[in-house]
């Protein structure tokens, strides 16, 4: 009599945890091209039933391009965030999706005439890929410019 109770209280707790969802691992099958990560997550959520929280807004510009077939999200997330400067955490059952804290850094110099040595006054010093991102050598040719650590690794100078 205990072998069938043993055999019908295991089987019970298979079934429930079946139809509950819990251990149940989902399966990712989605391809992507230059889609925002934003809309990605959204759809993951739509589909597949899985909450992320993130700020829509800084997630909308990073872009997305890869092909997920028969991966996890545990194994499709850091996919997603590859080479963006964003992480994930799992908190209970929703993910969350936060940038990367980046320390910021100086950068101080002179610019310098590559044949004369002399100092260059009134350069334009911009960081390569985020033109937005420059400052003026003063009379002197001096300059300083703060950055994120990690993200630019050229500095481009011109003078008139």
């Amino acid at each position: 009599m205990s072998w069938r109770l043993l055999s019908l209280t295991l089987f019970l707790l298979i079934f429930s945890l079946k139809t509950t969802g819990q251990g149940e691992v989902r399966v990712i099958d989605e391809s992507f091209h230059k889609q925002p990560l934003s809309l990605v997550l959204d759809l993951l959520k739509e589909k597949y039933g899985q909450e992320f929280n993130f700020d829509a807004s800084s997630l909308s510009k990073v872009k997305v391009t890869c092909e997920l077939h028969g991966h996890s999200f545990e194994e499709v997330l850091p996919v997603l965030l590859e080479n963006t400067s964003l992480t994930f955490r799992k908190v209970g059952d929703i993910y969350l999706i936060n940038p990367i804290k980046r320390k910021q850094i100086r950068v101080r110099g002179i610019v310098r005439d590559a044949s004369t040595r002399f100092p260059l006054g009134y350069a334009t010093i911009r960081a390569q890929g985020q033109e937005e991102i420059g400052v003026y050598a003063d009379s002197t040719g001096q300059f300083l410019l703060e950055l994120t650590e990690g993200e630019v690794d050229t500095l481009l100078v011109s003078h008139v």
